[in-house]
C-alpha cells in the first residue's frame, strides 16, 4: 500500500513523497499508519513513528520488513559504529514529510510543520484538505498554544497554496512583525504573493525602526524592500520619512548604520530625495561619520539630477569637514568646487570650501586651496578670515600656498601670513628653557634620576624629547590625581543613581558608588519606598533578556549586580540565577547579596575612596578599627579587596594609626603597609597573600615571610600567578586566518611560571628553612623531615584574587564593565592588559560593536601618572591598527594623553609594536591615520609622535608598498620641527627612487635640523609635564 511512499523515502525525494500521497483520502491515510509505522522501525527512525503504535524495534513484524525489502537498521552515532550504520538525518526528514501526510489532528498541532521542508509540507496539507484544518488552525494562531513556532515562510507557503486566506492573515500577522524577513529568504516566492496582496504585511515595512532590534541586522530587510520597489508596491518616500525619524531618537551606532543600510535599499528617486533636502543637510552635522557622509551622498545625487537647493547646501556642507573620513570630506569639496562655478553661489561656495581646511587629511587641505586658487576673489573677506583662521592647522607643507592666497587681500596680510608660513606661533604653555632648569634644580636627586630629569633637560636643549617612562605606579601618588568618590548620601540619590545606571552606565565609578551605598543604606525605608522603587525593580530585576543591556545590569556580569538590587529591593531570585556566578567580581556581589538578605551586611571595608578603585590608607585603618569595634564579622573577600586597592601615599600616618589596631588587624595593616610583624593565623591566606601583594605588587613575596611561614608555601600555590611569585607572561602574534574575514586568536597571551623558576624557588626555599633550622641546633635529618613533610601537606583549596583576576574572559558587556575590572587590583595592570590584549585582538578586523566596546579597556591610560607598560603598549598598538572604529578612536585619545603628558616610551613603543607585527596582519594605513590625527594637534604631539613614527619605519624590511602612507605625515612633523630623519632611516630611504613613496622620500632627505619656534615650544610644553610629575612626587606624603 505504501511503496510509492517507501521508494520516495529510501530514494530522499521529497516531491516523490508529495506525489505518493496526492489523491489519499483520510480512510487510506489511516490505513497506511501502521505499514508507514513497520518501515519507520525497520529503518530505525523511532522519532518518526505515529502515535500511538505498540511496536518496537525489534517486533517480528518489523524484522520481516526488513528482511523481505533488504532494509538495513540504522543507528544513533557511536564511536564504534561503521559510518554506513548511522542515521542518515537527511532521510529522516523526507520520512518525517510522510508522517506528516498521516498524522492525525493531535499529532500536527504538536508537531506543525517540518523543519527546512515547509514547502512540500504545505502542499501536503493543500492536497489533503484535511477535515479538521479549521480546528488546527485555531490552535496553532492561539495566544495560549504550547507546541512549537511555526516560521514566517510556512504561512507564506499556505497562503500560496490557498490554505489561508486574506481575511485570516491577521491571525499570524504578529508572526510577521519580526519574521517578514526571514519568509523572504526561506519562501521569496511565497512571501512575494503574500506582499502583492496582503497590504497589512506591506505596512510592517514602514515600522521596522519601531521593532526592537530589528536594525541591528537590516540585511535580511532589504530582499523584503528590493521585492516592493520591483513590484511599484514600495512607498519610498514614507520609508525613508520613518528611518529618517528614528535616527533622530536613541539609536546606537550599529541601528543607526541599519537606518542606512534600509535607506539604500529604498533607491529613492531623485524627486523623492528633493522633497526631503531639508532632512539631508541637517544631517551633515551629525555626530556620526557614516551618517553625515550618507547625506552629502545624497545632495550629490540631487545636483546630479539638477534638483539640488545649492543655497541650503552651501549653508550646511561645512558640517561635514569635523569628520574624519576622508570620502566624505573629498565628495562634499567637490560639489563646493561645482557650485563655485556658478557666480549666483560663488561666494558662498568659497566660505563653505575654506572650512575643509581644519580637516585633518592634507589631501583635502590641499583640494580645498586648490578651489580657493581658482575661485577665491579680493572682496571674500569671510573666506579669507577662514583661510587665516587655520594656518596652524594645515599641514606644515602646504602653508605656504595658503600664504600666498591671503597676499591678494593686502601686503600687510602678506607679510603677517609669511610670518605664519615660516614659523608656527609658539605654544601658549611655552616656557623659557632656563626657567625650567632652574625649576628642575630644586627637585631631590632620587626623584631626579627617577624621572630621568635631566636626560630630559638635555634632549630639549637640542630641540628633541627624551621618550622615556620608568617609574612603576607604586612611585607615584594617585590620590592627588584620582577625583574622590562622593558617596551617595541618602536612599533617594541611591534610587535615582540606581535607575539611571540600570538604563546605561559607562563610568566605572558609579557602578562603586552604588554598591557601596546599598551596603550602607539598605536597612533604611522611607515611606512610600516600595512606589519609588517599583520602575527600577521591575526593569533591574527581570530576566536577563528583558534587562537593559547597556546599563548596569546588562551583559555577563548583569545578574550579579541584579542579585544585589534585588537582595536590597527584597525581590526574590530567580534560583537559575546563580548557576553561572563564577568570576571573581561576580562572587563578590554575591557574597554582598547574601549578606544583604541575611541582614548581616555592613559599609564595605574595600569601598574605593577615589575614582579608578583607589583606598586612601589612612580612611583603611580607620574603617578596620571601627569594625572591630562594632565587632562586625567582615568578609574575607572584602578584606581581600581593601588589600588591593591601597593607594601608594600615605602609608607611613596609616602605619602609625595601625598601631592602635588589635589583633588580627593590626598584623594585617602592619603587613599591607610596609611595617614590622606576622601574619596572624586567624586570617585565610587569601587575606595575606593579598595584604603581601600590597605591600610589594611585583616582587617574590616569600621574602617578605618568615621561615615559619614559608613552609605553607605548597607547590599548587607556587604556581598560582602572582600569589607568591610575580606573574610571567608569554606572547603569540598569530597569523591571518586563510580565507577568512574571521580575525580569531590573532594575539594570545597568558599568564605562567616557569617550572625551571618554581624548582629553583622551592629548593631555595627548602634550603633557607634547613640552615635555619641548624642555626636553632636542631637534627639536619629531622629538620629535612619536617620541612618535606610540610611541603607536601595537603591544604585547603583557595581562591586567591591576584591570580583568578588573569582567567578572566573577554565578554558582551555594557562599557563601564571593562574599565571597572581594573579596580579590583588598580596598582598592577598587567592582568588587566593581557584581558584587553586578547579582547582587542578579537575585534582587530570587525567594525565598531554596541555590546563589545573592547575600546574602553584603554581608559586606564588616560589616568595622569599611569606609566605606559609593555603590556599596555601591545594593547595600543592593536586597538591603534583594529578595523573597529571605536577602539581606533579611543587608541587615538589615549596618544594625545600619553603625549599631552610625557608618558610615551619609544623603546617599549618599539618593542611592542615589533611583537604586534610579527603576525603579518597589521595594516600600516590604519597606524598612520591615528599616528598622523595625534600629531597634528600641537608641536608638542608631532616632537614626540615624529620619533614613533620614525622607529616604526626602521622596523620595517623591506619597506611595503604603501609606505608612502607613513612618510607622509612623518615629512610633515619634520617639516614643523626642523627636524632631519636618523642616519638609520636616512640609509632606508636613500634607495627609493620610485612610486608615491619617491618625492616623499627625497623630501625627508633634504632636510637638516634646526630649531624652529614650534619645536621650541613643544619641548618646553614636555618638559614641563616632566617637571609638574616630579613635583607631584616630590611633595607627595608616602
Amino acid at each position: 500500500m505504501i511503496e510509492a511512499l517507501q521508494d520516495a523515502i529510501l530514494n530522499k525525494d521529497p516531491d516523490a513523497v508529495v506525489a505518493a500521497l496526492t489523491d489519499w483520502d483520510e480512510d487510506q491515510r489511516k490505513a497506511a499508519i501502521e505499514p508507514f509505522n513497520i518501515l519507520m522501525l525497520a529503518l530505525g527512525f523511532e522519532r518518526n513513528v505515529i502515535q500511538p503504535c505498540s511496536l518496537g524495534l525489534d517486533d517480528p513484524l518489523v524484522k520481516q520488513k526488513r528482511e523481505r525489502d533488504g532494509i538495513q537498521q540504522m543507528f544513533p552515532w557511536r564511536k564504534d559504529l561503521d559510518k554506513s550504520l548511522l542515521i542518515d538525518y537527511k532521510m529522516s526528514y523526507i520520512a518525517w514529510l510522510g508522517r506528516y501526510a498521516l498524522e492525525s489532528l493531535e499529532g500536527c498541532i504538536r508537531f506543525p510543520t517540518v523543519p527546512d521542508h515547509e514547502a512540500w509540507a504545505a502542499r501536503i496539507l493543500a492536497d489533503r484538505q484535511p477535515p479538521w484544518w479549521d480546528e488546527w488552525y485555531a490552535s496553532v494562531t492561539s495566544k495560549d498554544r504550547s507546541h512549537r513556532e511555526i516560521p514566517p515562510g510556512y504561512w507564506s507557503q499556505l497562503y500560496e497554496q490557498k490554505l489561508v486566506s486574506a481575511d485570516d492573515f491577521p491571525a499570524v500577522i504578529n508572526e510577521f512583525q519580526i519574521g517578514l524577513k526571514d519568509a523572504m529568504e526561506a519562501a521569496p516566492e511565497a512571501t512575494k504573493l503574500v506582499l502583492q496582496e496582503i497590504p497589512a504585511c506591506r505596512e510592517l515595512v514602514y515600522s521596522i525602526p519601531d521593532q526592537e532590534y530589528q536594525l541591528l541586522e537590516p540585511k535580511p530587510w532589504v530582499p523584503v524592500i528590493e521585492c516592493l520597489y520591483q513590484e511599484n508596491l514600495l512607498d519610498g518616500k514614507r520609508l525613508l520619512e520613518s528611518l529618517l525619524k528614528a535616527l533622530q531618537g536613541p539609536l546606537n551606532k550599529t541601528e543607526r548604520n541599519g537606518c542606512l543600510i534600509l535607506m539604500q535599499a529604498a533607491k529613492a528617486k531623485s524627486e523623492t530625495l528633493a522633497e526631503l533636502q531639508t532632512e539631508w543637510t541637517g544631517l551633515l552635522s551629525d555626530s556620526q561619520a557614516v551618517v553625515a557622509g550618507f547625506a552629502v551622498e545624497q545632495l550629490k545625487q540631487l545636483e546630479k539630477a539638477d534638483l539640488l537647493d545649492a543655497r541650503e547646501a552651501v549653508t550646511a556642507l561645512p558640517g561635514i569637514f569635523s569628520h574624519k573620513p576622508k570620502k566624505h570630506a573629498k565628495t562634499a569639496v567637490d560639489l563646493l568646487a561645482r557650485i563655485a562655478a556658478d557666480p549666483a553661489h560663488r561666494r558662498e561656495a568659497v566660505e563653505a570650501a575654506a572650512v575643509a581646511l581644519m580637516h585633518p587629511n592634507k589631501d583635502i587641505q590641499k583640494a580645498a586651496l586648490e578651489l580657493q586658487e581658482k575661485h577665491l576673489q579680493v572682496d571674500d573677506e569671510a573666506a579669507f578670515k577662514t583661510i587665516e583662521l587655520h594656518l596652524e592647522t594645515i599641514a606644515p607643507t602646504l602653508r605656504e600656498k595658503a600664504a600666498a592666497l591671503l597676499q591678494t587681500e593686502s601686503q600687510a596680510q602678506t607679510e603677517s601670513a609669511a610670518d605664519q608660513s615660516a614659523t608656527t606661533p609658539a605654544d601658549s604653555t611655552f616656557t623659557d628653557l632656563s626657567l625650567l632648569e632652574t625649576r628642575a634644580s630644586t627637585i631631590p636627586k632620587p626623584v631626579k634620576e627617577l624621572f630621568r630629569v635631566d636626560e630630559a633637560i638635555t634632549a630639549a636643549q637640542e630641540g628633541h624629547a627624551d621618550l622615556s617612562c620608568r617609574w612603576s605606579q607604586q612611585s607615584v601618588p594617585v590620590l592627588t590625581t584620582a577625583a574622590p568618590l562622593q558617596p551617595i548620601e541618602t536612599v533617594e540619590e541611591l534610587i535615582e543613581v540606581t535607575s539611571a545606571a540600570v538604563e546605561r552606565l559607562e563610568d566605572p565609578d558609579t557602578a562603586e558608588r552604588i554598591i557601596s551605598g546599598i551596603l550602607r543604606l539598605y536597612n533604611e525605608r522611607p515611606n512610600g519606598f516600595k512606589t519609588m522603587t517599583s520602575s527600577l525593580a521591575k526593569r533591574a530585576c527581570a530576566s536577563i533578556d528583558s534587562r537593559p543591556q547597556r546599563g548596569l545590569t546588562g551583559g555577563y556580569h548583569g545578574t550579579a549586580f541584579s542579585l544585589l538590587i534585588g537582595a536590597w529591593l527584597e525581590r526574590k531570585p530567580d534560583e537559575d540565577d546563580y548557576l553561572f556566578l563564577d568570576t571573581p567580581l561576580q562572587r563578590f556581589l554575591n557574597r554582598l547579596n547574601q549578606r544583604i538578605r541575611a541582614k548581616t551586611a555592613y559599609p564595605l571595608i574595600s569601598s574605593a575612596t577615589h575614582a579608578g578603585g583607589w583606598l586612601d590608607p589612612r580612611v583603611w585603618v580607620e574603617r578596620l578599627k571601627a569594625a572591630q569595634e562594632q565587632q562586625l564579622e567582615v568578609l574575607e573577600t572584602d578584606l581581600e579587596r581593601s588589600c588591593l586597592r591601597l593607594a601608594p601615599e600615605h602609608r607611613t600616618a596609616a602605619l602609625e594609626a595601625a598601631r592602635e589596631l588589635k589583633a588580627p588587624y593590626q598584623a594585617l595593616a602592619m603587613t599591607a603597609l610596609g611595617g614590622d610583624g606576622s601574619i596572624d593565623p586567624a586570617l585565610p591566606p587569601v587575606v595575606w597573600i593579598a595584604a603581601l601583594r600590597a605591600r610589594d605588587a611585583w616582587g617574590d613575596v616569600s621574602k617578605l615571610l618568615a621561615p615559619e611561614e614559608r613552609v605553607i608555601i605548597t607547590e599548587t600555590i607556587a604556581k598560582l600567578p602572582d600569589v607568591i611569585f610575580p606573574c610571567d607572561y608569554e606572547w603569540t602574534a598569530g597569523e591571518r586566518l586563510a580565507d577568512s574575514s574571521m580575525q580569531q586568536d590573532v594575539i594570545r597571551a597568558w599568564p605562567t611560571q616557569g617550572e625551571a623558576q618554581l624548582e629553583t624557588k622551592q629548593h631555595q626555599n627548602t634550603m633557607k628553612q634547613l640552615l635555619e633550622a641548624l642555626e636553632r641546633d636542631e637534627d639536619p635529618a629531622e629538620a629535612l623531615k619536617n620541612i618535606t613533610a610540610q611541603k607536601n601537606k595537603t591544604t585547603t583549596s583557595f581562591r586567591f584574587l591576584p591570580a583568578e583576576l588573569h582567567h578572566l574572559r573577554p565578554t558582551l558587556a555594557p562599557p563601564f564593565l571593562y574599565p571597572y575590572l581594573e579596580n579590583q587590583w588598580p596598582m598592577k595592570l598587567d592582568w588587566y592588559w593581557c584581558l584587553a590584549t586578547k579582547a582587542l585582538a578579537l575585534r582587530v578586523e570587525s567594525g565598531s560593536s554596541v555590546d563589545t566596546p573592547f575600546g574602553q579597556f584603554l581608559l586606564p591610560l588616560f589616568e595622569l601618572d599611569r606609566p605606559l607598560t609593555l603590556m599596555a603598549a601591545r594593547a595600543l598598538w592593536i586597538a591603534t591598527v583594529s578595523k573597529d572604529g571605536s577602539a581606533r578612536s579611543m587608541a587615538t585619545e589615549v596618544w594625545i594623553a600619553l603625549s599631552d603628558s610625557d608618558r610615551l616610551d619609544l623603546d617599549l613603543l618599539t618593542r611592542a609594536l615589533t611583537e604586534v607585527m610579527a603576525g603579518g596582519w597589521v595594516k600600516l594605513n590604519r597606524a598612520s591615520e591615528v599616528l598622523a590625527e595625534v600629531a597634528a594637534v600641537s608641536p608638542a604631539h608631532a616632537l614626540c609622535i615624529a620619533p614613533v613614527l620614525e622607529a616604526v619605519l626602521i622596523s620595517l624590511d623591506p619597506f611595503p608598498r604603501n609606505v608612502a602612507v607613513l612618510l607622509e605625515p612623518l615629512d610633515e612633523m619634520n617639516e614643523l620641527l626642523g627636524r632631519a630623519v636618523s642616519p638609520e632611516l636616512k640609509t632606508r630611504l636613500e634607495p627609493i627612487k620610485s612610486g608615491k613613496a619617491k618625492p616623499l622620500a627625497k623630501s625627508l632627505l633634504s632636510r637638516a635640523d634646526f630649531i624652529t619656534p614650534a619645536c621650541q615650544a613643544a619641548v618646553s610644553r614636555l618638559l614641563q609635564a616632566r617637571l609638574e610629575r616630579a613635583e607631584r612626587v616630590a611633595a607627595a606624603e608616602f
